[in-house]
């Protein structure tokens, strides 16, 4: 299975890392600090590379499936991320 691959392993790593740190830093303190993050998303999206944890980047163009990847990690975050702020 390709998930076995460890490139696929450390590809999918870091894109989760690339949508959980903005989404996680997202806070209604600053409207600034938010578009900052969703500037990041949009690159990210948009196949740019963007930075991560240790200086690295990552970019969904990596890997054919990269974008559809991506999309879904950050539906499941948005999704996760609404429910345990509506359920406090």
């Amino acid at each position: 299975m390709t998930s076995d691959i460890p490139q696929v392993k450390k590809f999918r790593n870091d894109i989760m890392k690339a949508v959980n740190t903005p989404i996680n830093a997202i806070s209604v303190q600053s409207g600034r600090q938010l578009l900052d993050q969703l500037r990041r998303l949009s690159k990210l999206l948009a196949g740019e590379r963007v930075e991560i944890a240790g200086g690295r980047q990552v970019s969904i163009a990596a890997l054919p499936s990269g974008k559809a990847y991506c999309v879904e990690t950050l539906a499941r975050k948005l999704v996760v991320s609404l429910f345990m702020r509506s359920t406090g």
